[in-house]
């Protein structure tokens, strides 16, 4: 799956930003295997604000790299090495908080 750096900084720098996140992962979705998903792990429950701003940048993204097919989602851990080791699908973690 190749990857687009543009994609990864805007999921990084929106992470950053919002301090309930707590690792930035690149995947593909469990339903459509070919299709790259980045994922927010986040240490905490829904919260509409950040969903809507996750929606917002995915299509801001997508307007500027009208080439590429990917999806921005969350997923709730607590411990992110477990859940990537459970979660195959999740991928690689591109960003971590410290």
């Amino acid at each position: 799956m190749q990857r687009n750096g543009y994609i990864e900084s805007g999921a990084i720098d929106f992470a950053k930003n919002h301090d309930r996140i707590i690792a930035v992962s690149v995947g593909n979705c469990p339903e459509e295997s070919g299709l790259r998903t980045y994922y927010f792990i986040i240490r905490d429950g829904y919260y509409r604000e950040r969903a809507d701003a996750i929606s917002k940048l995915e299509l801001d993204l997508f307007g500027k790299v009208p080439n590429e097919t990917f999806i921005f989602a969350e997923w709730p851990s607590r411990d992110v090495d477990k859940t990537v080791k459970d979660y195959p699908f999740l991928g690689e973690i591109i960003w971590r908080r410290s």
